[in-house]
């Protein structure tokens, strides 16, 4: 009996020795877990505070302070030093946005796009830090990768244009590997008003900031490192910013730029054929022109100018309103209705007319210039009443491999505008090659 008692006390000994290390045990692995999820979550979090930094440069003036600087609408006037501000910012990144290079078909593909398009619209900007001048060249001169400048349009305040600078930038990063060519995103940032009817006090201002720009390029292809890529991407009325580098071809040893694209381009079309040539002096290797038939801005510049605009080099659709009400937007949203119309069939490219003009004469269809090509991106922009970025197409055409995957192209021509055609006699010499973004490879009909 005693025998007994002792086993049984020292099986109740064990046991309670077993239940202790049983929660010892589960302790330890309820810590492990929990470190685990701690890891998780701190990973997840970081992965959606991830943001982009876009360094800028600005002729707008200063309406805050200098450790909270505040971008409006102001010119920063020149009173002995200068009239560019430098600086950084922090755009956040949109996390868990869906792949467009995975997309099975077409209609996937664009709405995807406007999903993506959306969130980065809306993404935070978290900081906006000022540097003095010396600070950002010395990053510029360090930085081993590709530089983007970005050129906003009319109607664009500071935040957005940051918002714009990171998307192209980011989609540049991805196209040529992530980590392996890094991209540093440039805005630069002139005083657009932000509003829809100040157009002509944004062309003054967009005229008044091509001298402080002008300089910034040459200061920005001096200090770069030579292995370093610079590209500049236009946007809207941000061309005629691009277009002025041509006035002062002799400050430059080099061409200052390795690639330049033009997106909805509001710049004279016949002015831009007057200087294919000088602009192609500007860059190493080649110059895109992104064109949309169904652009409802370039369509009311167009109307208010009297000359089709470079993003949009054909005649416009006929119109009923008077010119006072171009600068509404109720007229824009009729324009893009009506430009959408036209682009129901295939009339506007390859019309009867022009592939009779192409079968009589060889040669006749030519590239806008030599290392000039436009990409006719109608049927993929649709935002802001056709005048978005293209994005997706501006990252593929500045990589280097230029793959447009999963997008292709096909080449059409179209109508040349009615002062060609006058002048002509109806018979045209030569017509331009338009590249037109295609679905090809989703397997779908035109």
């Amino acid at each position: 009996m005693p025998f007994c008692s002792s086993g049984v006390n020292k099986s109740i000994a064990l046991t309670n020795e077993q239940q202790m290390a049983s929660k010892i045990l589960k302790k330890a692995y309820l810590s492990f877990i929990l470190a685990i999820l701690a890891i998780s979550f701190q990973v997840q979090t970081e992965a959606q505070a991830a943001d982009s930094t876009v360094y800028y440069a600005t002729t707008r003036l200063n309406e805050g302070t200098g450790a909270r600087p505040v971008y409006g609408t102001k010119r920063h006037l020149d009173l002995g030093h200068g009239s560019i501000e430098y600086g950084k910012a922090r755009v956040k990144e949109p996390t868990g946005l869906p792949s467009l290079e995975q997309s099975t078909d077409w209609t996937t593909y664009k709405t995807r796009m406007k999903i993506c398009d959306t969130a980065w619209q809306a993404a935070p900007i978290d900081s906006v830090k000022a540097q003095d001048q010396w600070a950002f060249f010395k990053e510029i001169a360090s930085w081993r990768g590709t530089i983007v400048v970005f050129l906003h349009g009319y109607d664009e305040t500071f935040e957005d244009s940051l918002r714009d600078a990171a998307v192209i930038a980011n989609e540049l990063e991805k196209r040529d590997g992530r980590g392996e060519l890094p991209v540093m995103a440039v805005l630069f940032s002139w005083p657009s008003q932000g509003k829809t009817t100040d157009y002509s006090m944004d062309e003054a201002n967009l005229e008044w900031s091509q001298a402080p720009f002008r300089e910034f390029i040459g200061r920005l292809a001096t200090a770069r490192p030579p292995e370093t890529a610079l590209h500049v991407v236009a946007h809207s009325l941000g061309s005629r910013l691009a277009f002025g580098l041509t006035d002062d071809l002799r400050s430059y040893s080099a061409p200052p730029l390795t690639k330049l694209l033009f997106s909805s381009s509001d710049y004279d079309f016949h002015q831009a054929m007057q200087r294919k040539d000088l602009l192609e002096r500007l860059v190493e290797k080649d110059v895109f022109i992104l064109v949309s038939d169904r652009d409802g801005p370039l369509i009311t510049s167009q109307l208010l100018h009297g000359s089709p605009r470079l993003g949009r080099p054909i005649d416009p659709p006929p119109v009923s309103r008077k010119p006072q009400d171009y600068t509404k937007k109720t007229f824009w949203k009729q324009i893009l209705n009506e430009a959408a119309d036209m682009l129901i069939t295939d009339d506007t490219y390859d019309p009867p007319q022009v592939s009779s003009w192409l079968e009589r004469q060889a040669g006749r269809d030519i590239e806008f210039a030599n290392r000039t090509r436009f990409f006719d991106v109608s049927e993929i922009v649709t935002a802001d009443l056709g005048h978005r970025l293209a994005w997706p197409v501006v990252g593929s055409l500045l990589s280097v491999s230029q793959s447009l995957y999963p997008l292709s192209t096909r080449v059409v021509h179209k109508q040349p505008d009615k002062a060609i055609m006058e002048q002509c006699n109806g018979k045209p010499a030569y017509l331009f090659r338009f590249h037109r973004i295609a679905q090809d490879r989703f397997g779908l009909r035109q």
